[in-house]
């Protein structure tokens, strides 16, 4: 059965919200010298139930059920939650469309990804015992019991990198990179990816990873060029790295601490991936540490501007069992929109009404009625979707 996924929700517009998903196939059945296609996006030209995928026929504004039923403003510092606002207004869907990554090379064309592995001292619980923050190594006094400050003690995400890894197509362009002030940007041997085994320690050097990899991605021929970070907060090596909101200066309160070696900003960062925003897309897959809890507005602002994907765990709340569950759902996810995905365009007025620099909950239900792509139909519940308000808006 097909089945809708949500990626993610953004503001276009003053009052215009793009959600973002993925149709899922079940897996295709294979011609006898058709090579394993591990892509299930269903893509307009597909061929479901004897009949080819059409935008506006199969797929269509009319074939999606849809609707929000509540819109709020986090008003907590994690940024994230359950939708708790009332009633949101009525809803218009406005475009629908299909974005194709392989620029029309059709199903089958290789994708280069890198992986980028998070590898610092929030990861590993070896960061400052009182408050679960990250400092220069050497330089902070950890817990007595890691566990209490660790994000991912069981490696669980290296685990994910790896899920991530084998679903690529067999001619897909791969390689990984692990992070954090220590080693740098350091590349994982394609021999050593099965046996790569958690490091945690000092801070993460977020956005220098991200600019290397994305200038050296830029060259590759692949017309589709993802960076997929895996990563438990902020970038830490910034003197001000309490200042997670993406709009405005760093309150007076803010952590100052030496910067690291090499140190890349955000707005340094921004400023490359803006120079040619579509060349390679960053994705985040964010579980939250108990230092640095919630939704990171950078990360959703660098997806945004690049056409990759914020996906955000709530990582705090969760045991290791169902955290595992969550990180690969995502990795499935993000793995299905490498070569595209669609985009639903819907008015909401009440917009109008946001506060720049905010990150709001939606909730609400994306399904396909039944039809040919759908039988019975399906729908995916979302809530507490978090929408980020754009600083240009």
């Amino acid at each position: 059965m097909n089945q809708v996924q949500i990626l993610g929700a953004e503001l276009i517009d003053d009052q215009r919200v793009r959600l973002t998903f993925n149709l899922q196939s079940t897996p295709r059945v294979l011609l006898d010298d058709e090579p394993l296609d591990r892509d299930r996006q269903v893509r307009p030209g597909d061929v479901i139930n004897l009949g080819f995928v059409q935008v506006g026929r199969e797929v269509s504004t009319q074939t999606l059920d849809m609707r929000f039923d509540c819109l709020s403003r986090h008003a907590d510092q994690e940024r994230h939650g359950p939708c708790a606002g009332v009633t949101a207004p009525a809803t218009q869907r406005v475009d629908l469309q299909f974005i194709d990554r392989l620029e029309g090379a059709g199903r089958g064309a290789p994708v280069a990804v890198d992986l980028l592995i998070d590898q610092s001292g929030s990861t590993a619980g070896t960061v400052q015992a009182e408050t679960c923050l990250e400092g220069k190594p050497n330089s902070v006094q950890w817990p007595e019991k890691l566990g209490l400050c660790s994000s991912d003690t069981p490696s669980i995400r290296l685990a994910a990198a790896k899920d991530l890894w084998w679903l690529l197509n067999d001619h897909d362009v791969r390689a990984a990179y692990q992070f954090n002030e220590t080693v740098g940007v350091e590349p994982v041997a394609e021999a050593d990816i099965d046996g790569l085994t958690g490091r945690g320690e000092g801070r993460a050097n977020l956005w220098r990873a991200v600019g290397e990899r994305h200038a050296a991605m830029q060259v590759r021929p692949e017309r589709a060029r993802h960076l997929v970070v895996f990563t438990d907060g902020p970038d830490t090596c910034t003197p001000a790295e309490l200042n997670r909101d993406a709009c405005f200066d760093p309150p007076p309160d803010a952590i100052v601490q030496e910067q690291c070696p090499s140190n890349v900003t955000f707005d340094q960062a921004m400023s490359q991936l803006s120079g040619d925003p579509q060349s390679v897309h960053v994705s985040f897959i964010h579980f939250e540490s108990k230092g640095y809890p919630g939704v990171d507005p950078q990360m959703q602002r660098a997806a945004a501007l690049t056409g990759g994907h914020y996906l955000f765990i709530a990582r705090n709340s969760l045991v290791n069992a169902d955290f595992r569950r969550a990180m690969f759902d995502n990795v499935v996810m993000l793995r299905t929109a490498l070569g595209g995905h669609w985009t639903l365009d819907v008015e909401l007025p009440a917009l109008t009404l946001v506060d720049t620099g905010a990150v709001y909950a939606l909730r609400g239900m994306l399904g396909l009625v039944e039809g040919r792509l759908s039988n019975p139909t399906t729908r995916v519940q979302l809530n507490g979707l978090p929408l980020l308000v754009d600083c240009q808006l």
